[in-house]
């Protein structure tokens, strides 16, 4: 990697609230305010071209699928842009729906190789449009990434579903055992029996404390030896709302402290394998003197950190 581009997705498109959105802006804003760190870096904005919760374009369970389909190539361009450039992108993404737009440029850059994904979140995001209970496209990149069985529960999405899998003609982007989850604590009956069928390994947060952070980054590479390369995607609902912020969409309780995040984020970019970095799921207009995109920094800050170690 030659330098660190920031690439700034501004669109709230698969959430169910209006305000993540302005989650990238806002950490941008307290960096202005404090260290400065970011200004420097490369930065490429992907806009939120469609205006926040626009119509559900009829699609109840999947809703504003052709707006997410649409705003994904755009996000895989500008990730894959990054890489090519030979920079590491930190993506700072609105919702977690722009999460598969660059699962997808992520994997048009490394081609044929392995790509394992580390998902450090509250929920585990493995919906499909046949499976969610709510139609909101946030609860879906992993599901769409990795086409498991996304077709059950019948026919009446599949031509949208089927363009957006097949999304970058990169259909089964990723493997369901090159998923690493941290922290997740909140799934549906649908999620778990993809977890359960791949024995997709889940590092609690009771278990991050009892074998502690180096153990608990060391187990998570060490389950994604065969994966030649690694992205990684931090959403800021794996902390804990009453010890950190409740400014995101939707909170969870008993997640990490904002001190068990900071150093999961930095041990796992210590990797060289990992060539991508993603924050999201900031949403400032649920939170209280931007104490979210405030705690978001100094996980970004330890990023860096660790990133100016590895060059």
């Amino acid at each position: 990697m030659e330098g660190i581009s920031i690439v700034q997705v501004e669109s709230e498109l698969g959430a169910g609230t209006r305000g993540s959105s302005l989650g990238p802006m806002a950490v941008l804003i307290e960096d202005y305010k404090s260290q400065r760190r970011l200004a420097h870096l490369n930065r490429e904005l992907i806009p939120n071209t469609y205006g926040g919760l626009v119509a559900d374009g009829g699609f109840n369970k999947a809703k504003r699928i052709d707006d997410v389909i649409s705003h994904s190539k755009n996000v895989a361009k500008g990730v894959h842009e990054a890489l090519w450039r030979g920079d590491f992108p930190l993506i700072f993404s609105g919702d977690h729906s722009n999460a598969y737009g660059t699962i997808c440029g992520v994997k048009k850059f490394v081609g044929n190789k392995r790509l394992g994904v580390i998902w450090v979140d509250a929920h585990a995001d493995l919906h499909s449009a046949y499976t969610t209970p709510s139609g909101n496209m946030h609860g879906m990149p992993l599901g769409i990434a990795v086409a498991e069985d996304y077709k059950q529960g019948g026919e009446e999405f599949s031509d949208n579903w089927d363009e957006i899998v097949e999304l970058e003609n990169t259909a089964g982007k990723l493997l369901p055992t090159d998923i690493a989850f941290i922290a997740v604590r909140d799934t549906e009956d649908a999620e778990r029996g993809i977890m359960e069928k791949h024995r997709i390994q889940n590092i609690e947060v009771n278990s991050v404390r009892s074998e502690g952070i180096e153990d608990t980054v060391k187990r998570t590479l060490e389950y994604l030896e065969d994966c030649e390369q690694i992205y990684v995607s931090f959403d800021v609902d794996s902390m804990d709302p009453d010890m950190v912020s409740r400014g995101t969409g939707t909170p969870v309780p008993n997640g990490l402290s904002l001190e068990e995040a900071i150093e999961i984020n930095k041990g796992l970019v210590k990797d060289p394998r990992v060539i991508a970095w993603e924050m999201t799921e900031v949403n400032p207009l649920l939170d209280t003197k931007n104490k979210m995109a405030e705690s978001a920094l100094k996980v970004v800050y330890g990023v860096l950190d660790s990133l100016n170690k590895r060059s």
